[in-house]
C-alpha cells in the first residue's frame, strides 16, 4: 500500500531489497511486482540476503532487474556477483573500457555481454561463484531454506529466553530470512560484538549495517543493533554456544 500511495506517472524504477539486511523482512515482491507492471515502470529487487535460499523466478515476480552479490547466499568469493536484465531493460555503462570481442574498436560494443564487461574479468573468482552455485543446484533452494530456518527458530528462541534482548523483525521464521537484529537492555551492541568475538570467538555484526535509515524505522538509530546470521552450515551447537555465550555477557 504504502508503494502504490508513492507511485507517481513519472516514476521509472521501483527499487527495494527482498529481505531485510538488518531486520531480515521478507518483502511481499510477487504483489510489489503486479503493482509496478500496471504502472508501467521497471522492477529491481536486491537480492543480497535471498538468493541461493529463497526461489526467485524474475519472470512470475515481475523484476526486470536482479541484483545479487556473490559472496552471500550464492557461497561466491567477495568481489563478485551478478545483474540479471529482463529483455526491453536499456542500461547505459557508468564506465567503459577494454573493447573485447570488437578489439579494432574505439567503442564500446553494444551488444552482450561485452557492452557491461570493461576491462579483464575477475576469472577465478567467477569460476569460485560457480562452484557456489553448483553447490546450490545440487543441495536445493529449499532444502537450504529449510535449514536455515531450523537454526534461526532456535536463535529466536534462544534470544527470547534472555532477559533485556529486544528482537527486531518479525515473530516468525516464515516471515524472515536469516538475519536476526537484537539490542539488549543497558548494553551497547559494539560492547556484546567485541566481547563475543574477544571471549567466546564468536563473529557477529554489530552497528548501522549500512542502512541508516532501516535503523531510524525500527528505532535503533544511532546506536544500531546486534546481528547474527545463521547459515547453512550452522549447527544446532552453535547456536548453543552462542546464545549459552550472550546468556553469560548480559546476566550477572
Amino acid at each position: 500500500e504504502r508503494i502504490a500511495a508513492a507511485m507517481r506517472p513519472a516514476t521509472r524504477l521501483v527499487a527495494l531489497a527482498h529481505c531485510s539486511n538488518v531486520t531480515g523482512t521478507i518483502q511481499p515482491v510477487a504483489q510489489i511486482g503486479a503493482l509496478v507492471k500496471e504502472s508501467g515502470a521497471f522492477f529491481l529487487v536486491d537480492a543480497a540476503q535471498s538468493a541461493g535460499s529463497l526461489a526467485i523466478d524474475v519472470g512470475t515476480l515481475g523484476i526486470h532487474l536482479l541484483a545479487v552479490p556473490g559472496h552471500k547466499g550464492l557461497f561466491g568469493p567477495q568481489g563478485t556477483g551478478f545483474l540479471y536484465m529482463a529483455e526491453g531493460v536499456e542500461l547505459t555503462p557508468l564506465i567503459v573500457g577494454g573493447t573485447g570481442g570488437a578489439s579494432g574498436s574505439l567503442e564500446q560494443p553494444e551488444g552482450l555481454p561485452d557492452r557491461f564487461e570493461s576491462g579483464t574479468l575477475n576469472t577465478p573468482g567467477i569460476a569460485g561463484l560457480k562452484a557456489g552455485v553448483e553447490f546450490i543446484l545440487a543441495t536445493g533452494v529449499d532444502a537450504i531454506r529449510e535449514k536455515e530456518a531450523r537454526s534461526t527458530t532456535l536463535v529466536l528462541a534462544g534470544l527470547r529466553d534472555i532477559p533485556g534482548v529486544t528482537i527486531h523483525g518479525p515473530s516468525e521464521h516464515a516471515e524472515r530470512g536469516a538475519v536476526i537484529s537484537f539490542t539488549v537492555a543497558g548494553h551497547d551492541a559494539a560492547e556484546i560484538g567485541f566481547m563475543l568475538d574477544r571471549d567466546h570467538d564468536i563473529s557477529v555484526r554489530v552497528g548501522l549495517h549500512c542502512a541508516v535509515s532501516a535503523h531510524k524505522t525500527i528505532g535503533s538509530y544511532p546506536a544500531g543493533t546486534v546481528r547474527v546470521s545463521p547459515g547453512y552450515f550452522t549447527t544446532d551447537e552453535d547456536v548453543s554456544v552462542f546464545v549459552q555465550a550472550l546468556r553469560a555477557l548480559v546476566v550477572r
